[in-house]
């Protein structure tokens, strides 16, 4: 009933206008109020804004009358840059960026329906810090609860939820928003996020961002795993050794920009060829492009240049969160925070949370592990890992792609129909060679080669030891192109 004898106009506006800003004296009371609302009402008119209802939220703060009633009226225009800043007001467009904070978080997590729900819940927080300033938290019209501004912004098209994931989004993003012992409100202090978007902004071209990016890559893979002679920070083929006693697993540095994984395979540099063809594995990540390769969703208006580019930016401004919460937890002084405020706004879990962020984006990058594969071209599959450090599950995955590509023969591939499928390989594939290795392929020998054992399907050579001897990767290439290779 409530509804109905308010409508078109929520009942928690009302209570708002009436219970906060009427009781401040040059707010002019119900004058005050119904300037307000007409003005609000012809906003919503004119910008066609399909809400069922008035509510608090919807108060057009880039409106300079509307900004002027409730600002100016209240004694509160010292908000102004509370106002600009955070949630969007008429002088937000001057600002550095152009954009408010509760813009950019809605850009990044939008609402399906294309309300501006961070903007919305956000405004809702400043417009309940206008009364009751002088005794802050211990006055009942300062601030507000979450149910309470789950009632001032929810409505059917715009759900509880999607308001608390907005209200949440006020810790980490919010300059001058505050969220403290279960009241939401704006304050002018010197602000935890305020120092972060300082250090972030000198840390834009630091070499710390690199430096971090590099050594988070290095945790992706150990270089002690016993599988892989693990090489980190690749851009060339002279950085992969040859004639190594073990696979080589190279690990494709984060800014390499482009890499040319064939020239890696057949190369150890200009004019040296590699050896070891068939035992270099390079994992390659997303910020990278590979040289002649065009991908099922390269476009003309996005190639796999630019989303190495955009994929890289975004990792970079993950690790320039991470090396700005390290410094401002160093020394919290130096940028005019006290220590017991980083205890307050639980600085040391939001930090961890950023450092693990960082781990796991890093980890999910490197998805692409390209090698040389029997056919005689370089072959790409997708490696896909929840992240963690030490790299053991990317190591598994990577050994079962191998194994499931047929590129891979371990010591667990010695049953009689795993043998009896090879030969049967090596006889559709060379004819006579079926015999001789079926003579060849016994349990014992396969066992010698152990987990380190790579069976290529080329032209399977004998030697004095009795191991499959694989065609190198620049031999199959010859082969296919008609050369005889002699045993």
């Amino acid at each position: 009933m409530e509804l109905v004898a308010h409508y078109p106009f929520h009942p928690t506006l009302i209570d708002f206008l009436n219970k906060k800003l009427a009781t401040v004296e040059t707010f002019h009371g119900t004058r005050g109020v119904l300037r307000v609302l007409a003005v609000t009402v012809r906003n919503l008119w004119k910008d066609e804004v399909a809400v069922p209802m008035v509510q608090t939220c919807h108060l057009n703060l880039r409106d300079a009358r509307i900004v002027g009633e409730v600002l100016g009226r209240t004694g509160s225009s010292d908000l102004l840059p509370v106002l600009n800043a955070d949630i969007g007001g008429v002088d937000t467009e001057q600002l550095e960026g152009g954009r408010s904070n509760a813009e950019l978080a809605d850009l990044q997590n939008p609402h399906p329906q294309g309300y501006p729900m961070h903007e919305w819940a956000w405004r809702v927080v400043f417009l309940h810090s206008l009364v009751g300033r002088d005794q802050g938290l211990q006055s009942e019209l300062f601030g507000l609860t979450e149910q309470q501004a789950l009632f001032e912004v929810a409505f059917p098209g715009l759900t509880p939820p999607q308001v608390q994931t907005a209200l949440a989004e006020i810790t980490d993003s919010a300059f001058y928003l505050r969220r403290h012992e279960g009241r939401y409100y704006a304050s002018l202090d010197p602000s935890v996020n305020v120092a972060l978007a300082r250090l972030r902004r000198a840390l834009a071209s630091s070499e710390r961002v690199t430096s971090l990016l590099d050594a988070t890559a290095r945790k992706i893979v150990r270089t002690d795993i016993k599988n892989f002679h693990v090489v980190h920070d690749v851009s060339a083929p002279e950085h992969v050794a040859d004639k190594q006693d073990r696979p080589g697993l190279a690990l494709v540095a984060l800014g390499a920009d482009t890499i040319d994984v064939e020239a890696c395979v057949t190369t150890v540099g200009p004019n040296r060829p590699r050896t070891q063809q068939n035992m270099v594995f390079l994992l390659v990540p997303d910020t990278v492009a590979v040289k002649d390769f065009v991908g099922r969703e390269d476009t003309l208006f996005s190639t796999q240049q630019t989303r190495a580019q955009e994929m890289y930016k975004k990792l970079q401004d993950l690790a320039r969160w991470v090396v700005a919460m390290r410094l401002l937890k160093e020394k919290p002084q130096d940028y005019g925070i006290n220590a017991s405020r980083l205890e307050e706004q639980e600085f040391d879990i939001r930090h961890a949370e950023r450092e693990q962020a960082l781990l796991t984006a890093v980890t999910q990058a490197y998805s692409s592990l390209w090698f040389p594969s029997a056919s005689g071209h370089m072959r790409c599959t997708e490696i896909k890992t929840a992240g963690g450090e030490g790299g053991e599950s990317t190591i598994e995955l990577i050994r079962q792609e191998l194994v499931k590509a047929g590129e891979l023969v371990t010591a667990e591939h010695t049953g009689q129909s795993d043998l009896m499928s090879l030969s049967q390989l090596c006889a559709e594939r060379h004819g006579g060679a079926g015999e001789a290795a079926r003579k060849f392929l016994l349990p014992a020998s396969l066992a010698r080669v152990g987990d380190a054992l790579r069976f290529r399907a080329g032209r399977a050579r004998r030697s004095d030891q009795r191991y499959l001897v694989p065609l190198s990767y620049g031999q199959r290439r010859e082969h296919q192109a008609g050369r005889v290779l002699q045993p």
